[in-house]
C-alpha cells in the first residue's frame, strides 16, 4: 500500500513509498527484460544521499497496454477471486478501494518475463499498473498504483479480465514509447 501521507512524498515507483512489507525480488528470476531503463533520478531531502527522498523519476522505454478500470474490477472482485485460475499474489493495488482510483484511465507496463512469478506456469509477464500523473512534462508521466502478472494472452492474474489492447510478444520497436514514472 502506498503511503501518500509521507511528507515529502517518495516517488511512487520506489520501495520508500510502500506502507507495509516489502517483498524482495531476485533478479536471477528474470528470464526476459521487457523495458529499457533510460534514467533514474532521485532527489534526497536535505542533500543526504542515504536519507529520505523528496522526489524522483524513472524513465523507461516500454509498451503500455490499457488496463480495465479499477472500479469495475473491484466491483467484480468477489466473482473472479473464486475462480480456480485466480492467483491472488499476481494482482496487488497500492491502496485499498474504489475511491482511491475512481474510473481514471489505467495502464499496464510489462517489465519482465519471469518463470518464477506465479504458481501458474502461463502467468509470467510481470509489470506495474500505472495512471497518468498531473503536471506538464515533455514525455508521458505516470504514477505507479500497483502490480500485476499477466499471461501471454493478456489475462490479468488468471481472473479472466483481459488487457483491452493486448498484442502477443514479441513486440515491434514501433510499439515502444518513452514514459516517466514519478
Amino acid at each position: 500500500m502506498a503511503d501518500s501521507s509521507l511528507n515529502p512524498p517518495a516517488p511512487s515507483w520506489s520501495w520508500a513509498s510502500v506502507k507495509g512489507i516489502i517483498l524482495p525480488f531476485d533478479d536471477k528470476k528474470i528470464d526476459v527484460p521487457l523495458v529499457d531503463i533510460l534514467s533514474v533520478e532521485t532527489q534526497p531531502s536535505n542533500g543526504d544521499p542515504f536519507g529520505q527522498l523528496c522526489g524522483g523519476s524513472l524513465t523507461l522505454d516500454g509498451v503500455l497496454f490499457e488496463f480495465p478500470h479499477i472500479s469495475e474490477m473491484l466491483l467484480d472482485h468477489r466473482n473472479f477471486r473464486q475462480k480456480p485460475s485466480y492467483n491472488g499474489d499476481a494482482l496487488a493495488l497500492d491502496d485499498c478501494g474504489v475511491d482511491d482510483y475512481g474510473s481514471l484511465d489505467t495502464w499496464f507496463l510489462p517489465l519482465a518475463v519471469s518463470s518464477a512469478a506465479s504458481k501458474h506456469q502461463d502467468l509470467n509477464i510481470c509489470g506495474i499498473i500505472l495512471q497518468k500523473a498531473t503536471g506538464t512534462s515533455e514525455i508521458a508521466t505516470y504514477t505507479r498504483i500497483g502490480r500485476a502478472v499477466v499471461s501471454h494472452e493478456g489475462d490479468i492474474a488468471g481472473t479472466g479480465w483481459l488487457l483491452r489492447d493486448w498484442i502477443p510478444r514479441p513486440w515491434s520497436r514501433d510499439c515502444y514509447q518513452t514514459i516517466e514514472i514519478v
